[in-house]
């Protein structure tokens, strides 16, 4: 165990840490037992791709760039595919074409231009297809991009497929804090309030209970310059229930414009989230 020069509380190890190289827009775990993150660096209008074993935080591949720069996203996770999608336009939120990766390599498998995303059914992707006046579906094979049919995308079929559909984000069991509420549970209460609450004003407190270990991430304004937005600091904290003390604290962010939901996970006795954000690290729970 090491001492946080914040507070002068003692903090855990850490068991490992990525920098990304640019602001890390969205990280998601998967069933396999990797992390995959998207990173975003808004000066350039550049969008890449990277993927961790979070085990270990060795990186499989990262930098990944497409021929699309900016307009692109992550769509879907399965298995060891990885789905992502452009866009109709820049200035519109509709999806378009599918572009599937390996997960493992960061090769690109196959592209499909002529559909976007809709569900996952097996070991088949559904896309949407639009005509002049019509509507229709593509069912894909996942892991080779063939076309395997053309149908009307009204078939009830497709809409029974469509109630059972695999989950677009594969992710495996984790666990994400939830916004406070105060009242809910006597002990959290007292003890953010003795710790959190009567010393800060906060804002987008979420917390998340482990056993014996309560996990709380929270904003606290730091001022704004005339005419700009305000800023906050992000600090997240681990507390022994146990003991009433503090055993990790740390200021995630020194500068955001907005409390955002989400900041860390838990999974498999791993804490994850982002330093600063560009750094990708994980501590481990007692």
């Amino acid at each position: 165990m090491q001492w946080s020069w914040f507070g002068l509380r003692p903090s855990l190890e850490l068991a490992w840490s990525f920098d990304a190289g640019g602001n890390v827009w969205r990280l998601i775990p998967t069933a396999t037992g990797h992390i995959l993150g998207e990173v975003r660096k808004h000066e350039e209008k550049r969008a890449s791709y990277f993927c961790l074993d979070e085990a270990s935080g060795r990186t499989l591949w990262r930098d990944r760039a497409f021929d699309e720069p900016w307009w692109i996203g992550i769509e879907a996770v399965a298995g060891e595919v990885v789905l992502l999608h452009t866009y109709e336009k820049p200035d519109m939120p509709q999806h378009r074409s599918m572009i599937a990766i390996d997960l493992r390599s960061g090769r690109e498998v196959w592209r499909e231009a002529d559909a976007a995303f809709w569900f996952l059914s097996g070991t088949s992707v559904y896309g949407v297809r639009e005509g002049l006046g019509s509507r229709s579906a593509l069912e894909i094979e996942l892991r080779s991009g063939e076309r395997i049919r053309s149908v009307d995308e009204t078939l009830a079929e497709l809409g029974e497929l469509r109630k059972n559909a695999a989950e677009s984000m594969q992710m495996g069991e984790i666990s994400l804090a939830a916004p406070y509420v105060p009242g809910s549970d006597p002990e959290i209460d007292r003890i953010l309030s003795r710790s959190i609450l009567r010393t800060h004003p906060t804002a987008g407190l979420e917390s998340l209970r482990r056993n014996d270990y309560l996990l709380v991430s929270f904003f606290v304004p730091t001022g704004a310059a005339e005419g700009q937005r305000p800023q906050y600091a992000n600090h997240f904290r681990i507390i022994d229930l146990r003991k009433g003390k503090t055993l990790h604290d740390e200021i995630l962010a020194r500068s955001v414009t907005a409390p955002v939901p989400d900041t860390f996970y838990v999974k498999q006795g791993a804490v994850v989230s982002v330093k600063d954000l560009h750094v990708v690290q994980a501590h481990r729970l007692p």
